[in-house]
């Protein structure tokens, strides 16, 4: 089963903290994390 989901500008902002906290866990610097989650 193949759920197409597509993204919600608006609903972004809710999310931007956690996704800098994952990118900054996965990559192991601040820098690297804030360059990921701004390309997002």
């Amino acid at each position: 089963m193949n759920v197409e989901r597509q993204l919600d500008p608006e609903a972004l902002g809710d999310h931007i903290d956690r996704l800098y906290r994952a990118a900054w866990g996965l990559c192991g610097s601040r820098e690297e994390a804030e360059d990921l989650v701004q390309e997002t």
